[in-house]
């Protein structure tokens, strides 16, 4: 088999495109070998209409396909059984007498049997005589009449006969899984050697075909039929077709008993069994390519199979490269989403990192913003309290010569080392004292006078104790009360609080 396959190798060498699907079809059609099929087409000019006619001569059968008219309809074209080799090629004489099937796509108008129907026909009205031609077109009334008169009482009766005979319980499919799994384990079951069947349902196993890019046999057979018995026994349980079968096809089987093979042999158009066909993949879909009779051996069965594969392969390698091509196309892309995606988490990033300083920027600028709002606040409560203080003092200082038991004379270090000094009555009270200190310009916002020696605290001269005081309309103490004598030198110190410290600075700069 291998030499048979290196000459029809060597035959498709030096052909094109066209010439290629041209000569496979004429050997679906005319089960020539390579060689003698190419001679015929060459003696035609590779016209398939004028080669089939020198093939099949006068005897040309009414059911052969049409000519091809794209590729599309070429790869579908469906096989006849094999010629063998010992047997003479067919001359013009040669009566033909086995019929070439064609699938239903391949069969459509005009085609060779059209052609030669209507040629027949001019013939036929040519030969006949004019008395003859009178009597006929007397008679077509009649004819006309009788037609439809019978055409209207058998309809309803065909109607009726269709809506309760003609139900058939398979067209209702239920469990297609189950009907092929029980034709599956019934073949096991009956042989010895089975093949790998799909055991799933028709569609299934096209797609499965379609995404493994592979050659998918159905073998549609019929339990009733002692023919399809007989070819499931000799030839599918062969070992060496299963072998064949296992290394180069996938494999669907069903009955046609049950719904599931039932629908697919009325979707293959399918008449007598055993069926077995060829689909391929095709421009991505699963096309019927050959369909074999059961007129086979084994040996004719497998070498008919290689056939098929052979010329049909240029298919499956087109769908390979066109799968290769959009996986390289779609790693491709995957690469560019997948760096577009780092890109963008990296801007991402970028974006949160800006926002984040962004967010701290403005949330400090806002804390210095709120803090100096709060500075100048307070400096201003604090510059309407030194003026209200100024405003307090009179002018009617005692004289420094005067009674020494009614006056007391202070001197006062302020914070920035600046002296003052001025005399005060003994019943003056003690907001008199704070306030001629807080009237200077270096006084703090928050302040207390204290003694030199000892260190202590006058008593309740302190801005938090008047202004406590004040509120509580406490009376509040005089001089004397508050422990100072005739002649005292005091000194001032803070007491702003710890979150004032940068206004309390401000403050004693200024």
């Amino acid at each position: 088999m291998s030499d048979e396959a290196n000459a029809q190798q060597a035959v498709f060498e030096n052909l094109n495109e066209d010439q290629k699907k041209t000569l496979t079809f004429f050997q679906d059609m005319t089960s020539a070998d390579a060689e003698t099929s190419k001679d015929v087409l060459s003696n035609n000019n590779w016209d398939l209409v004028q080669a089939t006619r020198t093939w099949f001569g006068d005897n040309l059968d009414d059911s052969a396909p049409p000519p091809p008219t794209s590729s599309t309809s070429m790869s579908s074209a469906v096989s006849a059984p094999l010629r063998p080799l010992s047997q003479p090629l067919p001359s013009q004489s040669t009566t033909v007498r086995r019929r070439v099937h064609a699938s239903p796509s391949l069969r459509g108008e005009p085609s060779f049997a059209s052609l030669r129907r209507e040629n027949n026909q001019r013939r036929q009205l040519a030969e006949q005589s004019y008395p003859e031609m009178a009597f006929k077109y007397l008679v077509m009334p009649v004819k006309f009449a009788f037609s439809s008169i019978y055409n209207i009482i058998h309809f309803p009766f065909r109607f009726i006969w269709q809506l309760l005979y003609a139900v058939d319980p398979r067209d209702n499919v239920t469990d297609p899984v189950g009907d092929v799994q029980k034709y599956v384990q019934g073949f096991a079951s009956r042989y010895q050697h089975s093949p790998n069947f799909i055991e799933d349902t028709f569609d299934k196993a096209s797609q499965q075909a379609k995404k493994e890019l592979k050659f998918l046999m159905i073998f549609l057979h019929n339990p009733k039929i002692p023919k399809s018995i007989e070819f499931e026994k000799t030839v599918i349980a062969d070992p060496t077709v299963i072998d064949h079968l296992t290394r180069e096809f996938l494999v669907w089987g069903c009955s046609n008993d049950t719904p599931e093979g039932f629908r697919v042999s009325k979707m293959f158009a399918t008449r007598s069994y055993p069926t077995s066909a060829i689909m391929c993949p095709i421009r991505n879909r699963m096309m019927l390519v050959a369909k074999l009779s059961s007129e086979h051996t084994p040996v004719t069965f497998v070498s008919r199979l290689k056939e098929i594969k052979f010329s049909h392969q240029y298919n499956v390698t087109e769908a390979q490269k066109e799968r290769e091509r959009l996986q390289a196309n779609q790693s491709i892309r995957s690469e560019q989403d997948r760096a577009y995606a780092q890109a963008l988490e990296v801007d991402k990033e970028k974006m949160r990192v800006r926002n984040e300083e962004r967010a701290e920027t403005a949330k400090v600028e806002q804390l210095q913003k709120d803090k100096a709002e709060v500075r100048r606040n307070k400096k201003l409560q604090h510059e309407k309290r030194r003026a209200l203080c100024a405003s307090k003092l009179t002018d009617d200082e005692p004289a420094p010569n005067a009674d020494r038991n009614s006056i007391i004379q202070l001197r006062i270090k302020l914070t920035n080392g600046e002296k003052v000094g001025r005399t005060f009555n003994t019943s003056d009270k003690i907001d008199v004292l704070h306030d001629f200190v807080y009237a200077q310009t270096c006084s703090p916002r928050s302040l207390r006078v204290l003694k030199t020696y000892p260190r202590q605290p006058v008593n309740g001269c302190s801005t938090k104790l008047i202004d406590q005081a004040l509120a509580d309309s406490q009376p509040l103490l005089t001089l004397t009360e508050s422990g100072l004598v005739t002649m005292e030198t005091l000194f001032v110190e803070s007491t702003v609080e710890s979150d004032d410290d940068d206004s309390s600075s401000d403050e004693e700069t200024s």
